[in-house]
């Protein structure tokens, strides 16, 4: 199980994301109770705020896992942040769980 923060600012896509990461086994986290202890996993849309937090997060936790969602492909300010996945929205339950799959694998190398 991974502690997942979600960086997503459209209030109905946390809600989904929350869900399916709940359905996956992983215990969501939300950005307004980021906790003290670490961070498992970065699931962080391409927003200006929610890049934002992953480089400060980053700055952090060098080897945290980053998971974007975006609805295009990864810019090249996305891309810096070496994410183990980018995943398109609408993605699938199918699509996150091998995305978390690798995150964890990451996580667990570095």
């Amino acid at each position: 199980m991974a502690r997942v923060l979600i960086a997503e600012p459209e209030p109905d896509l946390r809600r989904l994301a929350e869900q399916a990461l709940l359905e996956l086994g992983h215990e969501p986290l939300a950005l307004d109770d980021i906790p003290p202890g670490r961070v498992d996993v970065l699931l962080c849309a391409t927003s200006a705020h929610a890049l934002a937090l992953a480089h400060a997060l980053r700055r952090r936790q060098p080897e945290l896992p980053i998971i974007s969602l975006g609805t295009v492909a990864a810019d090249p300010e996305t891309r810096a942040l070496r994410p183990v996945a980018h995943l398109i929205k609408p993605y699938t339950l199918g699509e996150l769980q091998r995305a978390l799959a690798r995150a964890e694998t990451t996580g667990r190398r570095t």
